[in-house]
């Protein structure tokens, strides 16, 4: 039977793990039952339920570690002590939302990358060592058995497999993936959101009756914080505006729910794009959401477009809605229909893993 399981960092019943559920459907396209690797409970299973046909909920290195690993003296040894023989059925392994854990110092810019596992820094902290035990199970099963590994990339910041030590990096039948092309980290197009929204019919139409909706954080030392000016400035172009801020400087935080938001998005005409705090990456997945719901994106002149136009062909559009300038009426919906139909209305090139 052609099968797959997957991994997550990411707590599936949480608001990360509620988004990026999403790009869980598009496992169905290639195979005829997915599993899902666990280090814990098994809260999250109804939950993907929802989004992938999930045959079994795998906890196999759960007990390893906590009777194991976490007693051995760093990572290299828990992975020569691995057993990969409970991932040798799967056609495929897949890692979606791998490790951002800046405070363990695991992410792409983090000063563990090209180290790992190489060393034995949260070896005994369960929090960060059953995700390691996971992944470092994933890639002892595809060096052993030679099973493809596809890593989808939620966030461009994640330290991907290909950053680990290159004892036990990948190094063939491996593929990074991201919403778009980003040829500086290797990662291809995967159209895995457009895959589930593709899936998605509203049943309400929602009127347009906010202008301008936009919501962002202003982190300390991020090089942030100016920016609460600009939106200031851009929102203050409308009629009607909704502005949702949390700001570690000032202290200001409207922040509200991801369903809250998105229902602003659903009513508005507008919404914005700030640089990504990686600067040379673009927020796809938010700007796809956004032209689903017929609300049309600015960008902001300091956003890098350049991989992620040249990846869908909108270079023209992406150049005019950086412009500064607000799209009549009539531009914005033409704009849109143009924007849909180039990235909303996906190849099969980038669909089938």
């Amino acid at each position: 039977m052609n099968s797959g399981i997957f991994y997550t960092t990411r707590a599936i019943t949480g608001r990360e793990g509620h988004n990026l559920c999403r790009h869980l459907s598009i496992l169905n396209s290639a195979h005829d039952v997915v599993d899902m690797l666990t280090g814990n409970s098994e809260n999250g299973k109804k939950t993907t339920a929802e989004y992938v046909t999930t045959s079994q909920y795998r906890n196999h290195y759960g007990s390893f570690y906590k009777n194991e690993a976490r007693n051995m003296k760093d990572w290299m040894q828990v992975y020569d002590a691995i057993n990969p023989i409970f991932l040798k059925e799967y056609s495929a392994l897949y890692l979606i939302g791998g490790l951002d854990l800046h405070r363990s110092n695991l992410g792409r810019f983090e000063n563990r990358a090209g180290i790992f596992p190489r060393d034995s820094g949260q070896l005994k902290f369960e929090s960060a060592g059953i995700h390691l035990v996971n992944i470092l199970a994933l890639l002892k099963a595809h060096h052993t058995y030679n099973i493809p590994l596809h890593e989808i990339a939620f966030d461009p910041n994640e330290m991907s497999c290909d950053l680990f030590h290159q004892d036990v990096a990948p190094r063939s039948n491996y593929t990074l993936y991201h919403g778009y092309d980003i040829p500086l980290y290797a990662a291809k197009r995967l159209d895995s959101l457009q895959y589930w929204l593709k899936k998605q019919v509203d049943l309400w139409e929602t009127d347009k009756t906010i202008d301008f909706t936009f919501g962002y954080t202003v982190l300390k030392n991020s090089g942030r914080d100016h920016y609460p000016q600009t939106i200031d400035q851009v929102s203050n172009q409308f009629a009607s505006s909704k502005v949702f801020v949390k700001n570690e400087y000032t202290g200001e935080n409207t922040h509200v729910s991801g369903d809250v938001y998105l229902n602003h998005i659903k009513a508005s005409r507008y919404t914005y794009m700030l640089p990504s705090y990686n600067a040379h990456c673009f927020s796809i997945y938010r700007f796809l959401e956004s032209i689903h719901h017929d609300c049309l994106p600015l960008i902001h002149s300091d956003c890098n477009i350049t991989d992620v136009a040249a990846s869908y062909g909108v270079e023209a559009i992406f150049k005019i809605l950086q412009n500064g300038s607000v799209p009549s009426e009539s531009d914005r919906l033409s704009i849109l229909n143009t924007l849909k139909e180039k990235m909303l209305g996906f190849d099969k090139s980038f669909v089938n893993l």
